[in-house]
């Protein structure tokens, strides 16, 4: 950007500052106070008085200093000793020097508003006319504005959520420290030209920054992905809370299931080593351990039952959650089923909804 500045130095250098440059060493110095407040805001005097002797030299002195700074190619120094100057004599020649310097500085909207300020300003006169130096800086203002309304460049952003649909008017958007106002959200928006950084938000959460670098005349769109859930909830806001207690349920009965199962296995294998084929056992203690095996085969055969009545629970669960979802698209206008994928950083999830 910065040798693009110095371009518009030198084309200002050429073109413009020596007019107005030209223009200041022969405009006078002496202006009525009246007709310098017909200068426009942007072309007064700051305290309204007549400028005195002393401080006409040191306009002229500033104006010497601006031309230098300029012609160094050190353009806000330049801006600062122009300003300097305008803010004493408040003329539309100093204007004029003050508004090329800010274009030469790539602040091209606030330098495009100064021009038209200058170009759209009453005559200032002087003994009932108005300094031919002054005119043509006016002149000169008004060519300067328009060929850098075709200068200035322009950003639009859209913001998509993962869909493809476009976002943006649900959307906070903010270009460099401006915010956009509903009413502008998805229009060209004029910046002045180097790196500017886009963001935006969508229901709170931010969306992913992006930094772009805009040339003179350029128009950008900037499009913005709006951020996704990371895992695919079942539609209607959450599962039912019977998935959860089908989930606790089958694994607790599982669990008992399994533990007395084994025991009765065990108890069943030391009572085959100690009985024969037959199934008759000698000792009086066998039977005892034939009471526990059968109980704990019992106690197993209902953990199992409770499991299958927690797997159920949950099934049912899920039907209701999918049922919830249905009723939150047609309350959404949308479809009783639908598909849908997702994405995220860690990757894609797809789900369906009844």
């Amino acid at each position: 950007m910065a040798s693009e500045r110095d371009a518009i130095g030198r084309k200002l250098g050429a073109h413009g500052a020596f007019v107005a440059w030209s223009l200041i060493a022969a405009a006078p110095l002496t202006v009525s106070r009246p007709a310098r407040a017909q200068a426009g805001e942007a072309a007064t005097k700051v305290s309204g008085a007549e400028p005195s002797a002393a401080e006409k030299e040191q306009a002229r002195g500033l104006m010497d200093l601006g031309r230098e700074r300029f012609g160094e190619k050190r353009y806000a120094e330049a801006l600062q000793a122009f300003e300097g100057a305008d803010a004493i004599m408040g003329v539309p020649v100093t204007a004029l020097a003050v508004a090329e310097a800010l274009a030469a500085t790539g602040k091209l909207i606030l330098a495009r508003d100064r021009l038209l300020t200058v170009a759209r300003s009453q005559p200032v006169l002087r003994d009932g006319a108005e300094p031919e130096p002054y005119a043509r800086a006016r002149e000169r203002a008004a060519v300067l504005a328009q060929e850098l309304a075709v200068r200035i460049p322009s950003v639009r952003v859209e913001v998509l959520d993962a869909g493809g649909r476009d976002v943006t008017a649900q959307a906070d958007v903010q270009i460099g420290t401006r915010t956009l106002s509903p009413a502008q959200r998805g229009l060209p928006q004029r910046i002045d030209p180097g790196e500017v950084r886009v963001r935006a938000e969508v229901d709170g959460r931010a969306v992913t920054p992006r930094d772009i670098d805009v040339d003179e005349s350029e128009h950008h769109v900037v499009s913005l992905l709006a951020p996704v859930e990371d895992a695919l909830p079942p539609p209607g806001g959450g599962p039912h809370p019977l998935v959860w207690i089908g989930i606790a349920t089958g694994a607790a009965g599982a669990v008992f299931g399994g533990i007395f199962g084994g025991a009765a296995l065990a108890k069943s294998s030391s009572l085959s080593a100690r009985c024969g084929d037959d199934g008759l056992c000698p000792d009086a203690a066998a039977a005892d351990e034939i009471d526990d095996m059968n109980r704990f085969a019992t106690l197993s055969t209902v953990g199992f039952a409770v499991a299958g009545a927690g797997a159920v629970l949950g099934v049912v669960g899920i039907v209701l959650s999918f049922d919830a979802g249905a009723e939150a698209d047609e309350d959404d206008g949308g479809g009783a089923s639908a598909a849908r994928l997702r994405l995220s950083p860690s990757g894609a999830s797809v789900g369906w909804r009844f």
